[in-house]
């Protein structure tokens, strides 16, 4: 039997080894090492090597081997593909059933339980992570053990019986320290110092976390040295400890850049930006986001066309290379066949004898197997653990949010404000996060209303933050400045805005656009006087008995940094009672969704309100909301969501 390399993460000389397998069963192991290999650094190349393991595994009637492909098909899919990802597992359960195969079994049922506590069934989770727990026991697998008795405490905490699970950790801790992996008894610690920190039991935390670090230095695990310093980092933002706190962040990301792990970054910095906000370094919280959500973009499927490009050669590549092994594959099945007949006889003479020589190579096999994933049982517990540590950080991050959001409102008119000075009005306000980039604005000057849409750069955290510097701006500009004009308004702001940022060492790009209306309070010889500007967003009117919008169209230029800018234009109208307007962002008609997945568009939105203009301000709040609703669908909100209707 031919000897493979077993080198970590070594795809080249598995390649090779792929190359010179010379059976069935040697090709499935390799495939099987290969695609583990990419599990972390390419899902698409890890899908396309498993698949081809699963469907050769399948050809031979290689039960076990079956289960192990399509178990690891699961996991690469588990963030992916949720329909894909359930499918596998419980295709590699049902195979594994049929198998007897006793280790696999424990295997699966290990990852069953994985994927109820992810689906959160709990007690679903736990009786699998039992039933492995069994098999591991009657084999006398320490390991096994381990990985069962630190995920029973994960699902415990879970179920919210923290002592349970603290006992199954500390379990799972002596035995990882008993049979000597160090490595992974770290990963343990993390997590009791994780649940000591959330307990309040600070000193407790910061030993387990200090411990585990330790351990993962002498061992250059860079990637796990990463997640205990952003811990540490998180404890110490607890304690409200900051400057103690950016230094175990900036460690984070530093070991993050050792171990080549820019996913990993996404904690620190966030923790940093809570941290600097903690300090009141509003500028360096700022920016820390801004590089924050440029990391999340990058991740989340957001990369550079050259990466792109980069990538589909790869897969193109290697997609020839299963191309060329499957027609491999499939002339030596068909002279297999050819051979069978007349090797029938001689094999029937010699049953007994190849019978215990298979059932040997068998044995010896399934070791050589299950040697080459035991590195997939390790990744799997760097998983497991980690995950519980993520979903704490996303509860913090959530609640650091919400508290961003009742900021936010603050700077928002209250409802009864815009009743009282817009009687027959609407405003819809649809953030696409919890917090928005998107904000509307009322303010009164003697014998004038004031009223405003705006859409400042980007949404969510980064988005919102811009907007209080532009709601500022807007308020600066009547108040202190006393301007009415709305053009002279737009002007004033824009000056503030860029005079905020260029505070900054860093060139700053941000700002917003707007549409700005100003009307007088009362009507002169049956008319009110109301006058307009818009930064890239327009104003629509429609008037009383007609049936077409008029669109007043705005200044193509933002409010902030602009190559060729120039003074906004005040555009002076004459509205009658009846007669109606709308000012809006772009989040409305930019939405996808619809039977083919397109975008809303501005043609629609004017359909929409045309065919309801009789219908009261109200009714259309709803009308335009239920329209946005069903138009998106299951598809995510897009951008946020403002407009803003008033009829004279």
């Amino acid at each position: 039997m031919h000897t493979f390399s077993k080198g970590k993460g070594n795809t080249d000389s598995l390649k090779i080894d792929l190359q010179q397998a010379e059976t069935s069963e040697d090709k499935i192991s390799v495939l099987l090492e290969l695609g583990q290999a990419y599990t972390s650094e390419n899902k698409d190349s890890a899908a396309l090597y498993l698949d081809m393991a699963y469907q050769l595994a399948g050809s031979v009637n290689n039960i076990s081997a079956q289960s192990k492909a399509a178990a690891m098909l699961g996991l690469v899919y588990q963030y992916e593909n949720d329909v894909k990802s359930t499918d596998y597992i419980f295709i590699s359960l049902d195979l594994a059933e049929q198998s007897g195969d006793n280790l696999q079994k424990a295997y699966v049922y290990n990852i069953v339980g994985s994927h109820y506590r992810g689906a959160g069934e709990l007690e679903k989770s736990i009786e699998y992570y039992n039933k492995s727990l069994s098999i591991r026991e009657f084999l006398v697998d320490s390991t096994g053990m381990a990985v069962c008795f630190n995920n029973l405490g994960i699902s415990y905490m879970m179920s919210g019986k923290y002592d349970t699970g603290l006992d199954y950790w500390k379990r799972s801790l002596d035995m990882k320290l008993a049979y000597g992996d160090s490595l992974s008894a770290a990963y343990t610690m993390a997590n009791i110092a994780i649940y000591y920190k959330d307990i309040d039991r600070i000193l407790e935390a910061v030993q387990y976390a200090e411990r585990a670090l330790e351990i993962e230095l002498a061992n250059k695990d860079f990637m796990g040295a990463s997640h205990c310093t952003s811990l540490l980092g998180e404890i110490y933002n607890k304690t409200e400890n900051y400057p103690k706190a950016i230094s175990w962040f900036n460690q984070s990301l530093a070991y993050s850049d050792s171990a080549a792990t820019g996913y990993d970054k996404l904690e620190p910095m966030m923790g940093l930006a809570i941290a600097y906000e903690g300090l009141g370094d509003y500028k360096n919280a700022y920016f820390t986001l801004q590089e924050y959500q440029k990391l999340y973009k990058y991740f989340n499927g957001e990369t550079t066309a050259q990466i792109s490009l980069e990538m589909q050669t790869k897969y193109e590549t290697e997609k020839r290379e299963k191309e060329n092994l499957e027609l491999k594959n499939k002339t030596e099945t068909q002279d297999l066949k050819l051979k069978e007949e007349t090797a029938r006889n001689e094999l029937q003479e010699a049953n007994n004898r190849y019978l215990m020589m298979g059932l040997g190579a068998a044995v010896l096999l399934i070791g050589i197997i299950f040697f080459a994933l035991r590195r997939v049982r390790q990744s799997k517990i760097l998983v497991e653990e980690q995950k519980h540590i993520v979903e704490e950080k996303n509860k913090e991050i959530t609640d650091s949010i919400n508290y961003a959001k009742r900021i936010q409102a603050a700077i928002l008119p209250p409802d009864r404000l815009v009743k009282n000075f817009l009687p027959d009005s609407f405003v819809l306000y649809k953030p696409k996060d919890i917090v928005a980039g998107d904000f509307y604005w009322l303010h009164q000057a003697d014998d004038e209303i004031l009223f405003a849409a705006a859409d400042c750069t980007g949404h969510g955290v980064p988005g919102a933050m811009v907007s209080v510097v532009c709601n500022n701006a807007l308020n600066r500009s009547v108040r202190e400045y006393g301007l009415k004009d709305p053009g002279k308004i737009l002007d004033k702001t824009r000056e503030i805005v860029i005079a905020e940022f260029e505070k900054s060492d860093e060139e700053v790009k941000d700002g917003m656009d707007i549409s700005l209306v100003a009307i007088q309070s009362e009507f002169e010889n049956g008319k009110r006087k109301l006058n307009w500007a818009g930064a890239n967003n327009p104003l629509w009117i429609l008037r009383k008995g007609s049936i077409e919008i008029e669109e007043i169209k705005p200044d193509k230029q933002p409010i902030g940094k602009y190559a060729d800018a120039k003074p906004f234009k005040t555009n002076g109208i004459n509205l009658q009672k009846g007669d109606a307007l709308y000012i809006f962002t772009d989040g409305y008609q930019d939405q996808f969704g619809g039977e083919k997945g397109k975008k809303f568009k501005a043609s629609n939105l004017k359909n929409l309100i045309i065919e309801n203009k009789e219908k009261s301000m109200t009714e259309q709040k709803e009308i335009i909301n239920s329209a946005f609703e069903g138009w998106k669908g299951n598809l995510e909100q897009v951008d946020d969501v403002c407009v803003i209707g008033l009829r004279i």
